[in-house]
C-alpha cells in the first residue's frame, strides 16, 4: 500500500505468550517455555521471520510438521501442532492443538478485540481487491491503515492479514472472500466490521453456490454481519447489490458511475489508455482525480473509496490527495508498453463479468493499431461454464474492433466443440502455439489482452512473448 502518511517506527508487538495462545486455542503447552512470546504467525517456513509462531498446517501433499526446525532456523520462536514431534528444536515453544485454523481464527478474534478503530470490510463478485486497495491508499494518505495484503482474505488469510495491526494504526480495511455460502459470515465474527461494502453480484463460484442468487446470500452476509449503526457501501448500479442494500435496517451509502441521488457519483469521465480522470461528487464536494487504472469499471473503486474515506472525516483536499496514492495490484488491469506494444495486464483472476468490462476496455481504448485479447478459461461456474464460455467466444466473434482472440483452456475448448482455427476466434490447447501465432502478428501500435481465471496462469504467455516487461 502506497502511503504518504507518516508510519511510526514498526516496533515488535507481543501479540500473544505461548501459554496464553495454547489456552486461547484450546491446547497445551507441550515443550518450550510458555512465557516465549510470539510476535507474528507464519504458515510457511520460507516467510518465517523471528518472533513468529509456526502454524504446521498438515495436507495431503506437504505437511508443515516437517518444517518445523526450518522454522526455528529462521528466528521462529514458536511452533504450533496438532501432533507430537519426535525431537522438537532446542528453546523452541511447542503449542499442540486439536485444530490449527480455528486456533488462528480464535486468536485473531482475540488480537481484533484490542483495537476500537474503524474496520471496514471488503467482498463483492469483482473489484474487491483494487476496492480495498483504493480505500487503504486513500486513508493511509492521512493516517496508517492495516489491510490485506495480497490475496489473504479466507479463513486462514484473513487472521493472517489481522495479525498484522498494530497500536499505532487507526484503521482496518480488510477482503472478505468466499465460495461457499457461510464463508462471509464466518470471516465477518472475526473481523466485527462496523463498515462493510459490497463492491457488485456477479456470475462468480457457481461451482459451489449453484447459482447467481445464492451468490447474493453469500455477499449478503456481510450487510447480516453489521451493526445496526454500521455503514453499508453499495454500488447503486447493480440491482443485487441494491436489493441487499433494500434489506439493512443501518446506514446506506449508494455508489454509482452516473445516478444523481448516489453518495458518490463520477462526474467528466476522461478515459485514456494508462489513465483515468475525471471528478467524485461526495457529500457536497467535488474531487477531481486522475488514477494511473484503465477503464470505465475501474471508477468504482475509486467511488467506493472516496465515499468511505468522507464518512471517516477526511476532507475533500485529503480525499483527492488519497486517490493519488491508489495504483493496481499486480495482474489486475495493469496497462504499461513493452516496446511498441501496450500490455493489458488481467491475468490474476476472470469471471463472465470481469471478462465483459476488460474486452470492453479493449474494444473502446484509443490503440493505433489493432486489437487482441488472450483469453484463458472462467473457472469454478460449474453447470454454467460452457454457457458462459459461449457468451464470450460469440462477443469475440462478432467484436469488429477486434483482430483475433486467442482462447485458452478446458472450458473454452469443451464450450466451442474441439480446436478451431479461422474467423475472429482461434481456441489453442497449447500456451506456446498462442505465443507462437501472436508473435507472428502483432506489430507496432497494437495492444494485447490478457485476461483469465488465477489457475489458468496466463501470465507464462505474457512473459514468452514480452520478457522484457
Amino acid at each position: 500500500m502506497s502511503t504518504s502518511a507518516p508510519v511510526p517506527s514498526a516496533e515488535p508487538m507481543t501479540l500473544f505468550e505461548a501459554g496464553e495462545a495454547a489456552a486461547a486455542a484450546g491446547g497445551s503447552i507441550v515443550a518450550g517455555d510458555p512465557r516465549t512470546q510470539i510476535l507474528g504467525f507464519s504458515i510457511d517456513s520460507r516467510t518465517v521471520e523471528p518472533g513468529d509462531c509456526f502454524v504446521a498446517m498438515p495436507g495431503q501433499k506437504v505437511d508443515g510438521h516437517d518444517f518445523v526446525e526450518r522454522a526455528a532456523s529462521l528466528g521462529a520462536t514458536a511452533a504450533m501442532v496438532t501432533r507430537p514431534l519426535a525431537s522438537p528444536p532446542a528453546g523452541l515453544a511447542i503449542l499442540q492443538v486439536a485444530d490449527p485454523v480455528n486456533a488462528l481464527q480464535t486468536l485473531a478474534s482475540l488480537h481484533r478485540a484490542r483495537f476500537d478503530v474503524p474496520f471496514v470490510a471488503v467482498t463483492g463478485s469483482n473489484g474487491k481487491t483494487s476496492t480495498r486497495a483504493a480505500i487503504a491508499a486513500t486513508l493511509g494518505a492521512s493516517f496508517p491503515v492495516c489491510s490485506t495484503r495480497g490475496n489473504l482474505n479466507n479463513h486462514i488469510g484473513l487472521p493472517l492479514s489481522l495479525f498484522r495491526m498494530r497500536r499505532f494504526h487507526r484503521a482496518g480495511v480488510f477482503e472478505v472472500g468466499m465460495n461457499h455460502l457461510g464463508e462471509i459470515a464466518e470471516l465477518c465474527r472475526i473481523l466485527r466490521p462496523g463498515m462493510g461494502v459490497i463492491t457488485n453480484v456477479a456470475p462468480a463460484h457457481l461451482e459451489g453456490l449453484g447459482s447467481i442468487e445464492n451468490v447474493a446470500r453469500a455477499k449478503g452476509e456481510l450487510m447480516e454481519a453489521l451493526p445496526a449503526s454500521g455503514e453499508l457501501f453499495v454500488n447503486a448500479d447493480c440491482e443485487l447489490s441494491r436489493g441487499i442494500a433494500a434489506r439493512f435496517a443501518g446506514a446506506v451509502r449508494p455508489i454509482s458511475l452516473d445516478a444523481s441521488g448516489a453518495f458518490a457519483r463520477a462526474a467528466r469521465l476522461q478515459i485514456e489508455f494508462a489513465s483515468l480522470s475525471g471528478q467524485i461528487r461526495v457529500e457536497g464536494s467535488e474531487i477531481p482525480f486522475t488514477s494511473p487504472v484503465s477503464g470505465r469499471h475501474m471508477a468504482y473503486p475509486l467511488l467506493f473509496a472516496a465515499a468511505v474515506a468522507a464518512r471517516l472525516g477526511l476532507g475533500a483536499e485529503a480525499i483527492g490527495r488519497g486517490l493519488a496514492q491508489f495504483r493496481p495490484e499486480h495482474g489486475r488491469m495493469e496497462v504499461h508498453r513493452s516496446g511498441e506494444v501496450w500490455i493489458i495486464d488481467d491475468c490474476y483472476n476472470a469471471n463472465p463479468a470481469s471478462m465483459e468490462a476488460a474486452l470492453d476496455f479493449l474494444l473502446s481504448a484509443p490503440v493505433e493499431g489493432k486489437r487482441w485479447a488472450v483469453l484463458g478459461d472462467m473457472l469454478e461456474l460449474g453447470g454454467h461454464s460452457a454457457h458462459y464460455h459461449r457468451q464470450v467466444l460469440a462477443r469475440c466473434e462478432g467484436a469488429a474492433g477486434l483482430e483475433a482472440a486467442f482462447c485458452f483452456g478446458k472450458e473454452f475448448l469443451d464450450a466451442a466443440g474441439g480446436p478451431t482455427r479461422g474467423g475472429r476466434v482461434e481456441l489453442h490447447a497449447s500456451k506456446s502455439a498462442i505465443a507462437d501465432t501472436l508473435r507472428a502478428r502483432i506489430g507496432p501500435g497494437d495492444a494485447v489482452l490478457f485476461k483469465g481465471s488465477r489457475g489458468v496462469a496466463l501470465e507464462t504467455i505474457l512473459r514468452e512473448l514480452f520478457p522484457e516487461g
